[in-house]
């Protein structure tokens, strides 16, 4: 038996309109699950990359996901 079960699914995406097609497409994909689903919290600049985002904003998006 597998005691692994997933609790919360995190997007992570970049705050493009892209990204916000991508939310929407997940969260419609993800609904018949009994799963909380969030978002990285704003912190994030809009139209940067995320390869280029340093530990602490990366930290506090974290903390301040939003469910979505």
């Amino acid at each position: 038996m597998n005691d692994k079960i997933i609790q919360e699914v995190i997007i992570v995406v970049g705050a493009t309109f892209e990204g916000e097609v991508t939310v929407q497409y997940l969260k419609t994909f993800l609904q018949p699950f009994v799963i909380k689903i969030s978002r990285l919290a704003q912190g994030i600049p809009i139209g940067d990359f995320l390869n280029y985002i340093d530990e602490v904003t990366l930290k506090q998006a974290l903390e301040g996901r939003k469910d979505v």
